[in-house]
């Protein structure tokens, strides 16, 4: 996780995706942005960036394997199941579609086969339950395989209090380590090189 502000935090995954493989990550929301009915708040972003297969022979299809991801709240239909249910919204998209119902318009007003995807959204209550998922799925195009090694990819979380109050940074590490996540801080250092 990258360190910054104390109010909000950023997980970064890096990995790859195999066939056959969804990757599930299972966490809960930092609780002083949960309220006592279990409605959420907070601002989420989630930038995915991955380096899918390229073949230029299939033109506009040059994309063979597309990578997804989602920020998902546990739901509950009327008879208690639990589902999951994405909260986020894309956002840099090209123009919107009436209906993206065709895999066209899907392509240029959903992001479906881009490789850097971002969605965002500020929640200000959502959903009644403070269990929380980041997913990461991939679709191939008809006869492609899904290379042995996977595809690498890299999806970084950021949470936020978007009223700058609550201690997000400690409630959410103290969450994951609880969870027996291991959880390191990722440092970055900048060299200034002289120029004579």
């Amino acid at each position: 996780m990258l360190e910054g502000s104390d109010h909000k935090i950023t997980l970064v995954f890096a990995s790859r995706i195999r066939k056959d493989q969804q990757i599930n990550f299972r966490f809960v929301w930092p609780p002083s942005l949960v309220d006592a009915t279990g409605k959420c708040r907070g601002e989420a972003k989630l930038t995915l960036a991955s380096t899918p297969i390229l073949d230029p022979r299939f033109g506009s299809e040059f994309v063979r394997i597309n990578i997804e991801a989602a920020l998902q709240q546990e739901n509950f239909d009327k008879d208690q199941k639990p589902s999951w249910k994405g909260r986020l919204d894309p956002l840099y998209l090209p123009g919107k579609a009436e209906s993206p119902v065709i895999e066209a318009e899907r392509i240029e007003h959903g992001l479906k086969w881009s490789p850097i995807k971002v969605h965002a959204r500020n929640m200000r209550g959502v959903g009644k339950s403070s269990n929380w998922r980041l997913f990461v799925s991939y679709l191939t195009r008809a006869a492609e395989d899904m290379p042995e090694e996977g595809i690498p990819f890299t999806a970084i979380l950021t949470i936020s209090d978007p009223n700058g109050e609550k201690p997000i940074f400690n409630e959410m590490r103290q969450v994951l380590m609880a969870g027996g996540v291991i959880v390191e801080d990722i440092r970055i250092a900048s060299r200034v090189a002289t120029r004579v």
